[in-house]
């Protein structure tokens, strides 16, 4: 039986824990984990909601853009009433709706030069759901710097991407 999790925590997450890749030890570690998102936006978003859900027990989303008009087709987090509001801190507040088990840092600023090692040196597993090329190579440039594997994820139209990156192995 599990060590960390409370009697709510292991009612919750039974259908995971049942699976044997998962188990109690596999529910354990990710209650443990750290995982930093970048991007609050159509992919990020999603990644961080599926995330709170299954339990990850700190996630951390950066981002420094804000809820538009033209987000709302697409990005299902934000509403009307989000318009001008940090994407970051309402993903973060509705993330923490879901899981209430879990904690959560939201980060209004830009990935970049001065926060990227640091940023990964604090995650075990970082998704990087940017939506920029300089971004990516930064992400990419970080995760190598700190040995940290990256998740990168992609879309355009009707077309996604999806890669792991392990430098470190």
């Amino acid at each position: 039986m599990t060590n960390q999790l409370t009697d709510q925590e292991i009612t919750r997450y039974a259908r995971q824990m049942i699976l044997p890749e998962i188990g109690d030890a596999g529910q354990d570690k990710l209650k443990a984990s750290r995982l930093g998102i970048i991007g609050a936006g159509g992919l990020g978003t999603p990644a961080l909601i599926m995330a709170a859900t299954a339990g990850f027990g700190h996630i951390s989303i950066m981002d420094d853009d804000v809820v538009e008009a033209t987000n709302l087709n697409r990005q299902f987090l934000f509403t009307p009433q989000d318009e001008g509001a940090s994407k970051a801190e309402i993903a973060a507040r509705f993330a923490g709706m879901q899981n209430p088990h879990i904690s959560i840092t939201a980060t209004n600023a830009r990935f970049d030069e001065a926060n990227a090692d640091s940023f990964f040196a604090d995650h075990d597993l970082i998704i990087d759901a940017s939506d920029n090329p300089t971004t990516r190579q930064r992400a990419n440039r970080a995760a190598i710097a700190t040995k940290k594997t990256l998740i990168f994820v992609s879309a355009i139209r009707f077309e996604g991407q999806l890669a792991l990156f392990s430098p470190h192995l």
